[in-house]
């Protein structure tokens, strides 16, 4: 969802904001084949345009992995759960 506005600044000059939201949830894996038990994804961005050629993202993302390999004695399950801040700045050209 894209939204944007305007803000005036002290001096009366206008100042064009613009920034967009994304929240992303994906699950997949379902043990199917050679493929993991189950795995997610979460992800929140926020872009903020401060200008026609830069923008300013900054969101969460999170991601679980689970997967068994092998039988009995030689069963091996692993389990991958990364998460953390994201901060990302693009230049259109």
């Amino acid at each position: 969802m894209w939204l944007a506005g305007q803000a005036t600044d002290v001096g009366g000059e206008k100042i064009r904001q613009s920034f967009n939201d994304v929240v992303s949830l994906t699950n997949f894996g379902f043990g199917i084949g050679n493929s993991s038990k189950i795995s997610w994804d979460f992800t929140y961005v926020n872009t903020f345009k401060v200008s026609d050629l830069i923008s300013i993202t900054a969101g969460y993302r999170t991601f679980k992995y689970t997967r068994e390999d092998g039988e009995g004695d030689e069963k091996l399950e692993t389990t991958v759960n990364a998460f953390g801040p994201l901060l990302g700045v693009s230049f259109v050209f």
